[in-house]
């Protein structure tokens, strides 16, 4: 009798043992999870932070006055250019206006390649040929910053096409100047490679084995630029016409403006 008291009592103590054990490594898998989510969203706000994010997206802050009470909810500061007049959106997660129905892939795509959920393309002064260098790691950790962030809602000003009016403040872009405007190199014109991007960057020129321009394929986003300026074909899949090449640098707004004026794209 006493023999199997002691095996009950060495069976139940096991067994209260075994069970602290699995709440203790439950509990502490959790608080490592916990632990490497907090490190991802605070790389994720300091990515945020010196990519100038909230320049645009915060409201006030281009007026001195950034009010992080509505922090990276958009803005109804316009930028016209060739482009027409677009205005930075809502990144944080409502529901209705911001990013609250995008998927984490969808926001991922959208800073990597310039296009929307919708299939639309990004605008200046959105730098997203900039954000396409990110890594998978800074790319998930500024998606888990944003999720974090307090729903706001603000329907920011639909982008306007080119020739009609804006809405709200506006800044507007002149042509550029002499000194500025973007020159075309000549064909098989050798250019240094240290003025490149580095060779493994989406974008960094393609060249030939003495350095020289090759034709590239046409960013999709040069074909909406001028789709809006009146060049009803160009084929984003198709090379480059003769004579034509892309550099390396930014889309952005110096390439918008280029098409405006007839020069090759940056």
């Amino acid at each position: 009798m006493n023999w199997t008291r002691v095996a009950a009592v060495t069976l139940t103590a096991v067994a209260l043992a075994a069970t602290m054990l699995a709440l203790t490594g439950s509990s502490f898998e959790g608080r490592q999870t916990a632990t490497r989510r907090a490190k991802r969203v605070e790389r994720g706000k300091y990515l945020v932070t010196i990519c100038g994010c909230g320049d645009c997206h915060t409201p006030g802050t281009f007026y001195g006055a950034p009010d992080f009470a509505r922090q990276l909810s958009g803005s109804e500061l316009g930028w016209q250019g060739p482009w027409g007049v677009s205005y930075a959106r809502n990144l944080t997660p409502d529901q209705e206006t911001g990013l609250g129905k995008w998927s984490d892939a969808d926001i991922i795509k959208s800073f990597r390649s310039g296009v929307r959920p919708d299939g639309s393309t990004l605008l200046p002064p959105m730098p997203w040929q900039d954000l396409s260098a990110l890594t998978d790691e800074d790319a998930t950790s500024i998606v888990a910053y944003l999720r974090g962030l307090p729903p706001v809602a603000h329907k920011v000003p639909d982008r306007i096409p080119p020739g009609q009016p804006g809405v709200g403040s506006i800044v507007v872009f002149p042509p550029p100047s002499a000194w500025d405007a973007p020159r075309t190199p000549a064909e098989g014109a050798a250019i240094p490679r240290a003025l490149l991007a580095g060779s493994n960057s989406p974008r960094a020129a393609p060249l030939d084995p003495v350095g020289r321009l090759r034709p590239a394929k046409r960013p999709a986003a040069l074909c909406t630029a001028r789709k809006l300026h009146g060049q009803k074909r160009c084929n984003p899949l198709r090379g480059n016409e003769p004579g034509e090449y892309r550099r390396p640098g930014r889309l952005g707004i110096r390439g918008a403006i280029t098409t405006l004026h007839g020069h090759a794209s940056s």
